[in-house]
């Protein structure tokens, strides 16, 4: 009976020790994910604010060039206010 007692509490040891170190496994690994997943998220962050810039930067050259401004919304010194040309 003291030789079983003596395997049971030897097998209750190897198997608290074997969980710790799993514990302390699965730990380290859920680390290094949560690390990956930052990384990812800051490379995402970046990459949206880079197109965001760019469409932001593209658009405002659109609205630029399509906008009229009050120098092209003048009349030319050739044309009368009406829009017809002055005769020479």
């Amino acid at each position: 009976m003291k030789e079983l007692t003596r395997e049971f509490r030897e097998a209750s040891k190897a198997s608290d020790k074997r969980l710790s170190q799993l514990d302390d496994q699965l730990a380290k690994e859920a680390a290094t994910l949560r690390n990956q997943l930052l990384e990812q998220s800051k490379q995402l962050t970046s990459e949206i604010e880079a197109k965001h810039r760019a469409l932001s930067a593209a658009l405002d050259a659109k609205h630029r060039r399509f906008a009229p401004t009050r120098q092209t919304a003048r009349p030319s010194p050739t044309c009368s206010p009406n829009g017809d040309a002055y005769e020479r």
